[in-house]
């Protein structure tokens, strides 16, 4: 996995080489394959039916791989499920967000193409896609990056917004210990698990044979990879005690700046004494992978 997205740039590049790689693994999607078979949310079993394309590979398969595979690489990935379609999302630390995107989309073998939305530069979540769609505003919203003309207009935006009608989230992360709760046909049948969790609003219904729905956009994005900085007064004479903190997944560190495009690694608890006026501190969190978080900055003001 390493080999894919080695030479990017950004983490934001290695979401993209990444996804196309993925769609990349399939010549024969949406065939059931030699044994006639559905494979459950497994990567490895995924990738090595379908290498002798023995068994059924549509978008909820892509999806899981996409997630896994970001997984192994300490990226961080969901798996989403919406209308007849089953899609990723990605957290950006290079946004600060969750951007939704679209592994599956394409049942043509020969395009195999995967995008994302974007308004005005900016990736879309899935919420703010479904905003889009049900409040009819979606002018200046575009697919990135443009559909090849092989697609033959079927990427169009208002068609693919449409399936964002109605989603919900897996809040699963362990299908690899246990394939239970949950469909280990993933995808092929209905859903019937009651473990996700639907978004629901005044345009948007609850369904009555699910409980866990929510109108609360942070039930859905909650901020990964940040670190907080809390601060306490350590001798009364301008030393400050730091104590830092993180939601961030397989956390290993934290690193604070030293210099320009310096970073040491420090204790999560640690005294500092600013130097000057506007003294700033800037740390952020590092995963097992070696994968640095979102930059957090205080600024001391001292008195004259």
């Amino acid at each position: 996995m390493e080999e894919v997205v080695r030479g990017s740039v950004s983490e934001w590049e290695a979401y993209l080489r990444l996804r196309q790689w993925v769609r990349d693994q399939w010549e024969d999607g949406w065939d059931m394959g030699a044994i006639d078979f559905c494979p459950p949310w497994d990567a490895m079993l995924i990738l090595e039916l379908t290498r002798r394309k023995l068994s059924l590979g549509m978008c909820t398969h892509y999806a899981t791989v996409m997630s896994q595979c970001c997984a192994a690489l300490g990226l961080n990935a969901r798996t989403q499920i919406m209308r007849s379609h089953c899609i990723n999302e990605v957290w950006s630390t290079d946004h600060q967000k969750w951007v939704a995107m679209d592994i599956g989309g394409d049942n043509n073998d020969e395009t195999r193409f995967v995008y994302h939305f974007e308004r005005d530069g900016e990736p879309l979540s899935a919420v703010e896609c479904h905003e889009a769609w049900v409040s009819d505003d979606y002018a200046d919203v575009n697919v990135s990056p443009a559909p090849p003309p092989a697609t033959e207009g079927r990427y169009e935006v208002e068609k693919r917004l449409r399936l964002f009608e109605r989603f919900m989230i897996s809040l699963r992360t362990d299908e690899l210990r246990s394939l239970e709760p949950g469909e280990s046909e993933h995808g092929k049948g209905s859903y019937h698990y009651d473990g996700y969790l639907f978004w629901e609003d005044d345009r948007t219904k609850p369904l009555p044979w699910f409980s866990n729905h929510t109108a609360r956009t942070a039930d859905l994005y909650w901020s990964i990879n940040e670190t907080y900085i809390h601060l306490l007064d350590s001798d009364g004479n301008g030393c400050l005690k730091v104590i830092l903190e993180s939601p961030t997944p397989n956390l290993s560190h934290f690193e604070r700046e030293s210099g320009p495009e310096k970073w040491e690694r420090v204790e999560d608890c640690f005294d500092w004494r600013p130097e000057s006026k506007g003294s700033e501190l800037c740390v952020r969190s590092v995963n097992h992978h070696g994968r640095p978080g979102v930059i957090s900055v205080v600024k001391v003001l001292m008195d004259d």
